[in-house]
């Protein structure tokens, strides 16, 4: 388009400096032209700029990955006779939310920070101490979320994928009827990194997998109600 207004000036240069007089309101109009044309030219480029950005900016936005922040916290009050059960939070724009219906997006790379405020173990099957369906099969683990004395000669932060039934306290385990989809341990008073892909939409469960409810089986309580240790995954 520059190329073009270039030749387009240049030829009326060359039929000025050829003429012999042009009257004033003619001059004006070729100018006039000149101006529209260029100005024209720049609006096009303009627009074909932003829409090149705002393409780029849509591509980034649908590849960048998804962020699930989650907080387990082991004192929350469940109601009058039972008291305190241990519970999910999830974190959206600085507060906390029921984690009763998950939503998560398919064929995007998802990294969850799962935080444990808790001390302790529970009893987990032996399937459930191992991390699947994650990046890598790892989990970075950092140790010291929960002050206590007796952790300050542990590894601050390492790559785990299989977890010691002696540290584990809940998982955050993602299911599609049997299947499991994702399973991540959860060590008391760790915070735990992993990211996943998920990529088929509908309905899953999540659910931890450590018996942390009451009852002589521990799966009463929390195990078994909406936002405190199980929910819905929606995932679209």
């Amino acid at each position: 388009m520059m190329q073009f207004l270039c030749i387009v000036i240049r030829e009326l240069l060359r039929f000025l400096n050829h003429s012999f007089i042009m009257q004033e309101k003619v001059f004006y109009a070729i100018v006039s032209a000149i101006v529209i044309i260029g100005g024209v030219g720049i609006g096009v480029a303009y627009d074909h700029q932003v829409a090149v950005i705002s393409s780029h900016s849509s591509n980034q936005q649908m590849i960048g990955a998804y962020h699930l922040d989650l907080i387990e916290v082991m004192d929350a009050n469940y109601n009058s006779s039972v008291g305190a059960q241990p519970r999910y939070y999830e974190v959206v724009n600085g507060s906390l939310q029921s984690t009763s219906n998950i939503t998560l997006p398919t064929h995007t790379k998802i990294t969850v920070t799962i935080t444990s405020y808790d001390m302790g173990n529970a009893s987990v099957p032996s399937q459930y101490l191992t991390a699947s369906g994650i990046l890598n099969d790892k989990v970075l683990a950092i140790n010291g979320t929960t002050a206590m004395g007796s952790n300050t000669s542990e590894s601050w932060s390492t790559n785990m994928t299989s977890f010691p039934a002696s540290k584990v306290l809940h998982t955050f385990t993602i299911l599609q009827g049997s299947s499991t989809i994702v399973n991540i341990p959860v060590m008391a008073g760790y915070t735990e990194i992993a990211s996943f892909y998920l990529n088929s939409t509908g309905s899953m469960t999540w659910q931890c997998e450590a018996a942390c409810g009451t009852g002589s089986s521990g799966w009463g309580g929390a195990m078994s109600t909406a936002g405190w240790m199980t929910g819905t995954v929606y995932v679209q």
